[in-house]
């Protein structure tokens, strides 16, 4: 019997009955009864740990695909020309441009968030025209001409020679 009580079964039975519209999820079920069970908490805490030590690279798969996604959600809104897919945006590691380690985890305008830029900005998003760089390398280079940025180094070298 998945209840330790007929009681907790009955409770647990009418609290979904009363939900709205009668739609209590089953994870709202193992949430309560991972509550008041400790016994069956434990269990679960076991599968989950096992599930992780059989599959120790889904969290990182997991997050590259979830930002690939991003990436590819904010390129179909943005007004340009788009057709590239998930096969065409790889998520390096590091930052080409910064050398920065790229965390698909963080905060909006973080910046070493992961940013798909266009390489050639008359093209827009197409395969062989994106690279993955940090939002930061991103920001610098959005609005610059290459002209700007030749002299935004010269000017940098300078100030260090001083």
């Amino acid at each position: 019997m998945p209840y330790k009580t007929i009681a907790l079964r009955r409770a647990s039975e009418k609290k979904y009955r009363q939900s709205p519209k009668g739609k209590a999820t089953i994870s709202t079920r193992a949430k309560e009864r991972r509550a008041t069970d400790p016994e069956y908490a434990a269990r679960c805490g076991e599968r989950t740990a096992d599930w992780r030590k059989r599959n120790p690279n889904y969290s990182r798969e997991w997050k590259a695909t979830n930002t690939a996604r991003r990436l590819l959600y904010q390129a179909h809104a943005s007004r340009h020309p788009c057709t590239v897919t998930l096969e065409d945006i790889v998520i390096p590691r590091r930052c080409p441009v910064l050398n920065i380690l790229l965390d698909p985890a963080a905060p909006p305008r973080d910046p070493a968030l992961p940013s798909l830029d266009r390489i050639n900005n008359t093209l827009g998003y197409v395969p062989g025209n994106v690279q993955v760089v940090s939002w930061r390398a991103n920001q610098l280079k959005r609005d610059a001409t290459l002209g700007e940025l030749i002299q935004l180094g010269k000017f940098a070298r300078k100030l260090q020679k001083k």
